[in-house]
């Protein structure tokens, strides 16, 4: 190592140079033992997962599916030892900002691990764990079960705190009240409180943004008064919360504060230190610079005419509109109170400079597009109404040097309008995007040329217009905007830099659009640009086109458009190509498309030789390949077998794709045998061959694929197998050599049954995580019975097989890891006469698992693939008769008592996912489901399934919703004999059958205030629901949404 590597103060000097590229840090700490220290620091300045990168240090070991990363849990490997506190804290100690940009669920640690480190860290007030932290940025997900609050008890007593973001994750579930989730409001309180009753810590707080409905109201009280120094306030209240005239004079003391947001849905207006007779006085913010505010527009006028900004220069309001299910319900605001509020705006804040509009629902912060509007959505206005003159109102605003009006607020703008407004804005105005409903219109359909028309003008850095076609003159009123009058615009502000409008074209204008916006694009674009400059770095070149690797019609447009465009938008288009190999031969000169004139179908040929340049091409083109994709087949893009053969003779064993990557290929015979001869790849991750037909015996299509997986023999890189044809003796044993193989799937249909020593050969792949059987069946000796075989790392097993072949492997094999059990277990030829013995099959499932790591249990009943009978080497029954066989299944099936299956069921106590898609129960009571819960209150999916029509009525769903808290999916059959159910005249929930006319609305809100179950899918079969009445009807759909409230899909 050279000896300025080890000097400390030049290193530290270096990674101060790359503290915002991450990826490069990371590297450093890889490559010298003098780089990690620096490195390290540099990238615990800032942590994006909550404490996850910190807890990561610990000794943990994860206990999961690594096909599902929302389901994986971290546990500790042992005792927490000095080391790696130490480790811990000195890091922690270079943290300076914490967020939840990242967070995902992707890791989630077990709550144990918190407790742990929390009883051997020092006490916080003598040793505080954050003690450079600067920043805490959470976004909360209120129902989930992450241990918020030791994040917060650590932060808070961060000596050096500034800035706290405290914001709902699901910006769309903003009903979340304090009454939902007290524990939790208590916790957010409690930190807000001890950064308050610290004075020092008080003073220190620069910028706050918090849901008041997130805090108690004491805190939230207390917030303008405790943090006197604050530079950036923002409080987004819910419909619960009443913003005050008193509250906003509070806010006003602030002396320091330049930015302001304010969410409200209701402001009262009057103070409550006067005399109702005596008028508020006026609110001043003599240093407020920045002010956002969302809440209707009612709101806004009240808030402007009570206030006074003198030096504020940029407003961003957002327009909030009333939210029914989903779908925008719009408040009615016509051109009366557009005007008074830019009346009181214009009186309010002299001083603007920047003005932004958008419109969004009290339930979101995001903003309502102008491309996702339909016209006539909202009550666009006039701009040169007369009678309330809003144009003259907004013209009003001198000086202005950024208008943005995100949604159709005018119904149309001529040339005369931008004229008008050129009259106060001519000189100051940069940035000018108005956007207008219009009338009826159709969107042009070519994305590529018509969604976006930009244009790099002499005084325009950006312009983008969306044009539309007119649905006819008789609609089209005078004066609407044409794009050739873009120019006219652009000469009215001459300082401007931004334009966005809404422009209008002819239906006969079609054919001459590109010629003529290349034609205004000439009028005004530089010689010198210094977009040209950009266009010759490859560096960025290649940056900006992996944005585009998903669009690949703009990427064939910009490798037309530009010389330095080609080369990247090639290696970003041929990165995936489908349809076989046609992509390929196409490119030789050669390729001919041939039709018979019979039938009309063709194929591609090659009407010549191909030549040692053709094939360099070829390949040049084929090293690019990464993904080869072919799942349909197109007549269109047949290739006859003479080309194949010409292209394999020109490669010489050249490699055709050697940086091919991902292989699935689902196509018929038999060019199916071409392809997997030219595809060969040493780098070959993911390997799917779906849809083969299956046969009785080997076919040779069988035979073609086993000889291409015994090439790949010994591959290291190969992670996934996936192939549904039936694979001779050689290839099965080859799959034992893929010692990192994560995923098999294999069709066993044709074999007599799976051999004990592939099982064997499958239990030493130690990275195999996901193992998927279909049609199997096992033949085990005595002393196969007695032996020890264990799948240590298998965490997913899906199996097809008959039920008591599977028992029998449970019965001595172990699966210490697995996770997802799904079983579908093959019908016999007569399963009327046949007895399911589902007692010691959960039995040995229980044995063969351990229940601290198995989470989810699926069976179903198959009778898609008939199983083979071990001497006689034919199938029982055909594939037509199967679908009645286990439709008739499904309809006869008389089932099992509960009673006899509750022993073997019910020690599965930490199941998440419970699913038998066949009525496995005779009957099922009401005490039965309570027993299900009392065993297993951490279900989320449960699905159960009656023989009988007796079974429980709709009064269940509420002991389930009181029983299962986290459920998330619920098939049950219910039946229909009453309503409510017997449920006591004290639960709330019993009048939902007398809920009707104008009372039904409020009683439900009241019960919606009470149900936060997280319930999102429910799947009920009502028996006995078709003769129910009108009335009974609306009272069981009242009841589902009072105790389902965020129910999606029933």
């Amino acid at each position: 190592m050279h000896e300025v590597l080890q000097i400390p103060h030049l290193v530290a000097e270096i990674f101060q140079w790359l503290e915002d590229d991450r990826l490069t840090c990371y590297a450093g700490t890889l490559v010298c033992r003098s780089f990690t220290n620096e490195a390290q620091r540099i990238l615990f300045r800032s942590i994006d997962k909550n404490m996850k990168p910190l807890m990561k240090l610990l000794p943990l070991v994860r206990k999961g599916r690594a096909e599902d990363p929302y389901r994986d849990v971290w546990h500790l490997t042992g005792p927490l030892r000095e080391s790696d506190l130490k480790k811990f804290i000195k890091l922690a100690s270079d943290v300076r900002k914490i967020s939840s940009d990242r967070v995902d669920q992707d890791i989630k640690i077990e709550p144990n691990v918190y407790l742990d480190l929390l009883m051997q860290l020092p006490p916080s007030h003598s040793q505080p764990l954050f003690s450079n932290l600067r920043e805490l940025d959470m976004k909360v997900k209120i129902l989930t079960s992450e241990p918020i609050h030791v994040m917060l008890a650590l932060a808070g007593s961060a000596p050096l705190l500034e800035v706290v973001r405290l914001m709902h994750a699901d910006n769309d579930n903003l009903r979340v009240s304090r009454a939902m989730v007290p524990d939790w409001t208590s916790v957010f309180s409690d930190f807000i409180r001890r950064l308050q009753t610290n004075s020092t810590r008080a003073l220190r707080m620069r910028h706050l943004e918090v849901y008041p409905d997130m805090i108690d109201e004491l805190a939230y009280d207390a917030i303008p008064t405790s943090f006197l120094n604050l530079r950036s306030l923002a409080l987004y209240n819910s419909p619960q919360v009443v913003c005050s005239y008193d509250y906003l004079r509070k806010i006003s003391k602030l002396r320091y504060l330049s930015k302001l947001s304010l969410g409200t849905v209701w402001f009262h207006m009057r103070s409550s230190l006067e005399p109702p007779s005596r008028a508020s006085s006026e609110i001043p913010f003599p240093h407020l610079d920045e002010l956002s505010l969302s809440c209707p527009l009612g709101r806004a006028i009240d808030i402007l005419s009570i206030s006074s900004f003198p030096k504020v220069r940029r407003l961003e309001y957002y327009c909030v509109m009333e939210d029914d299910n989903a779908h925008p319900r719009v408040v009615i605001n016509g051109a009366e109170e557009w005007s008074t509020f830019f009346d009181v705006l214009r009186s309010a804040a002299p001083s603007l400079k920047s003005v932004s509009l958008y419109a969004c629902t009290f339930r979101s912060t995001g903003v309502w597009r102008d491309t996702q509007l339909h016209a006539g959505l909202f009550p666009c206005v006039e701009f040169g109404d007369g009678t309330h003159g809003v144009g003259e109102k907004l013209r009003a605003l001198q000086g202005l040097e950024a208008l943005n009006i995100g949604f159709p607020l005018f119904r149309l703008l001529t040339l005369d309008d931008y004229l008008n407004m050129s009259v106060s804005w001519k000189e100051s105005m940069t940035v000018l995007r108005i956007h207008v409903a219009g009338v009826p219109r159709e969107v042009l359909g070519d994305q590529a040329t018509c969604n976006f028309v930009n244009i790099n003008a002499n005084n325009i850095n950006t312009a983008n217009a969306a044009p539309y076609i007119s649905t006819g003159s008789a609609l089209a009123p005078s004066g609407v905007m044409w794009l050739d009058e873009l120019s006219r615009i652009a000469g009215y502000f001459p300082n401007l830099k931004t334009l966005e409008v809404d422009v209008d074209v002819q239906s006969e204008y079609l054919e001459n659009l590109e010629a003529e916006i290349s034609t205004i694009a000439n009028m005004f674009i530089k010689a010198e640009s210094p977009i040209r400059l950009v266009l010759q770095n490859p560096y960025l070149i290649h940056e900006i086109f992996q944005f585009l690797q998903d669009s690949p019609q703009e990427l064939c447009s910009l490798s037309c458009a530009w010389r330095s465009f080609r080369k990247p938008a090639q290696d970003v288009l041929w990165r995936t190509i489908d349809f076989d190999l046609l992509p390929l031969i196409r490119l030789l000169p050669t390729a001919r498309y041939l039709t018979d004139e019979g039938d009309g179908t063709g194929v591609w040929c090659l009407d010549g030789p191909i030549t040692p340049a053709d094939i360099d091409k070829v390949v040049s083109f084929g090293r690019r390949v990464r993904n080869l994709v072919s799942t349909t087949t197109n007549p269109s893009c047949s290739i006859s077998i003479s080309t194949y053969l010409s292209l394999a003779t020109a490669l010489h064993n050249r490699h055709l794709l050697p940086s091919l990557q991902h292989l699935t290929i689902q196509l018929k015979p038999p060019f199916f045998t071409f392809i997997l001869s030219l595809i060969h790849s040493p780098r070959l991750t993911i390997l799917e061959l779906g849809e083969c037909p299956i046969h009785d015996t080997l076919a040779p299509l069988d035979l073609d694929i086993s000889t291409f997986i015994q090439k790949h023999a010994s591959s290291k890189a190969l992670r996934q197998l996936r192939v549904s044809s039936t694979l001779t003796p050689r290839a099965l044993d080859t799959i034992a050599t893929f010692k990192n193989l994560h995923n098999l799937q294999l069709n066993m249909s044709t074999t007599s049954a799976i051999p004990y020593p592939f099982l064997v050969s499958l239990s030493t792949l130690e990275h195999l995580q996901e193992l998927n059987i279909d049609g199997a069946s096992f033949a085990f000796t005595p002393e196969e019975r007695h032996s020890d075989l264990s799948f240590p790392s298998l965490t997913q097993l899906l199996i097809s097989c008959p039920l008591q072949d599977l028992t029998d492997l449970f019965a001595f094999a172990k699966f210490p890891a697995l996770y997802d059990l799904t079983y579908e277990f093959i019908l016999p030829p007569e399963p009327h006469s046949h007895t399911f013995d589902w007692c010691r099959f959960l039995d040995a499932l229980y044995s063969a698992t351990h229940i601290d790591s198995f989470r989810e249990l699926y069976v179903i009943p198959c009778a898609d693939h008939p199983p083979t009978h071990p001497h006689t080497h034919t199938h029982t029954h055909t594939a037509t008769n199967a679908q009645e066989l286990h439709d008739a299944f499904l309809k006869t099936y008389p089932g099992v008592p509960f009673s006899s299956l509750s022993s073997s069921l019910l020690q599965f106590n930490t199941l998440k996912y419970l699913t038998f898609g066949f009525p496995l129960f005779s009957s099922l009571t009401q005490e039965d489901f309570e027993r299900l819960m009392r065993a297993m209150p951490g279900l989320e999916t449960l699905e159960l399934r009656c023989a009988a029509k007796g079974t429980v009525d709709a009064s269940i769903l509420q002991h389930i919703a009181r029983g299962l808290p986290v459920l998330k999916s619920l098939t049950l059959d219910i039946f229909v004999f009453r309503i409510a159910g017997n449920s006591n005249s004290s639960d709330r929930t019993s009048h939902v059958k007398d809920l009707s006319g104008s009372t039904a609305q409020r009683d439900l809100y009241m019960l919606l205030d009470v149900s936060n179950h997280p319930l999102e899918q429910l799947h009920l079969r009502m028996i006995g629901f078709e003769r129910r009445d009108v009335g009974e009807v609306t009272a069981f759909a009242l009841l589902v949404d009072a105790l389902f409230p965020y129910l999606k899909e029933f």
